[in-house]
């Protein structure tokens, strides 16, 4: 709602699963940090309808490059995307250096993508492997506004650490089988 999380709350408690996605579907990944870098989360999007927080942890985004490179390294893993203009954004030399298929969004990529990731959970498109900082960045996420009409998932005025939730969203934009892109589109 607007003066609550934009996520269907309780269409993302449903779209929990407790099974392994399979290992050897395409995957993205999403990176994204909390305003002052204090923690970063990496998330994956694989199969494009399943969301999974790969890791989320204190102290930096330092340990980020060497994991997201193994990662892409060891799976089909065509993107890894982030927020250039975000916190996020001082990873970019870092995994350009290491070689990994970087694709840095815009906002107006970032709104659209926090739109797209409220639709799928809202529409049932999204299933989401359990995490406890996924929950709490869904329940404590607030609207940002951007435009006209736009908006993203606010990472100052948010209740909780939004960057799971954020890293999701850019992870599923950039998967080229996302449950979006079997919906039929107007021209």
């Amino acid at each position: 709602g607007a003066t609550g999380s934009p996520i269907d709350l309780p269409m993302f408690r449903r779209s929990m699963i407790d099974h392994e996605p399979d290992q050897t579907a395409t995957l993205t990944l999403g990176v994204d940090c909390s305003p002052d870098q204090a923690t970063t989360a990496l998330v994956a999007c694989i199969g494009g309808d399943i969301v999974e927080v790969i890791d989320h942890r204190p102290g930096g985004p330092d340990w980020v490059p060497g994991l997201i490179a193994r990662i892409v390294d060891s799976r089909d893993c065509p993107t890894v995307a982030l927020d250039y203009g975000g916190p996020a954004g001082v990873l970019v030399a870092p995994l350009k250096a290491l070689g990994v298929p970087l694709k840095a969004l815009g906002s107006r990529e970032v709104a659209a993508a926090a739109a797209s990731l409220a639709a799928g959970i809202s529409t049932g498109g999204l299933r989401f492997r359990p995490d406890v900082s996924m929950s709490a960045a869904v329940e404590g996420a607030r609207r940002r506004t951007y435009g006209d009409g736009g908006w993203s998932y606010a990472r100052r005025a948010s209740k909780a650490d939004t960057s799971p939730l954020i890293a999701a969203s850019l992870a599923v934009s950039v998967h080229p089988d996302a449950y979006m892109s079997n919906s039929p589109t107007v021209n």
